[in-house]
């Protein structure tokens, strides 16, 4: 009855690792546990990535770029071309300045100097455009990012806490497994060790007088008979 049940529930646990796919169910659980690990640590790095990106994005659209204000944005004061463009700006506009107190705005190199002007001023407004659609593709990729990260998050704690569900009930079986298997040699070594004993007892036993064939028969007695 022991052997019936222990071949059993092998049966159900060889049935139930084949049907759900189940290999080496401890390593497949600590592969699953670190690669959710992994995965939850590049979640961080991307969240905190993401607030930083939309801190500066949130300036650029407090300070309404192309036209505001970038001194405080990270990234136009590291711009040489946008640092060269203010200090020639700011040199032109001094000249205007000076020249705007003594002649009128149609005198001839103050007109230059206004066109000047005019055009560094789109040229520094084509950089904080530049800047300012940089600064937005970033911001948009981060929140991406993001998102593709906590679906990734949910599809890996997702399988494995499937994975942990599993391992559970193989578990069961496997213990089952065990248990049958040791009631069976357990009461198979007691068998074992009957037959021994009994054995040992069947040993006890010696011959005391030896079984021989007779020549002739003990009865009838014929001579005796024939006496009487």
């Amino acid at each position: 009855g022991l052997k019936a049940k222990l071949e059993k529930s092998e049966e159900d646990l060889q049935r139930y690792a084949k049907n759900n796919s189940i290999l080496q169910v401890d390593e497949k659980q600590d592969m699953s546990a670190q690669k959710l690990k992994q995965l939850q640590e590049e979640y961080v790095k991307a969240e905190a990535e993401l607030y930083q990106r939309e801190s500066v994005y949130r300036q650029i659209t407090a300070n309404r770029l192309p036209n505001g204000d970038v001194s405080s944005v990270p990234g136009m004061m590291d711009n040489k071309l946008y640092q060269d463009l203010s200090t020639r700006l700011a040199e032109l506009r001094r000249d205007q300045s000076d020249l705007a107190t003594t002649f009128t705005p149609e005198y001839p190199k103050l007109k230059r100097l206004n066109s000047q002007i005019d055009e560094i001023e789109r040229s520094m407004q084509k950089e904080r455009g530049l800047l300012a659609r940089k600064i937005t593709d970033e911001y948009g990729a981060a929140v991406n990012r993001m998102k593709l990260m906590k679906d990734s998050v949910d599809a890996q704690s997702k399988e494995f806490n499937n994975i942990a569900e599993k391992s559970i009930q193989y578990n069961i079986l496997k213990r089952e497994v065990d248990t049958n298997r040791q009631l069976y040699d357990g009461l198979l070594q007691r068998l074992k060790e009957a037959g021994v004993s009994a054995g040992m007892k069947a040993s006890n036993i010696r011959v005391v007088d030896q079984a021989e064939v007779p020549t002739k028969p003990a009865k009838p007695r014929v001579l005796l008979n024939l006496a009487l």
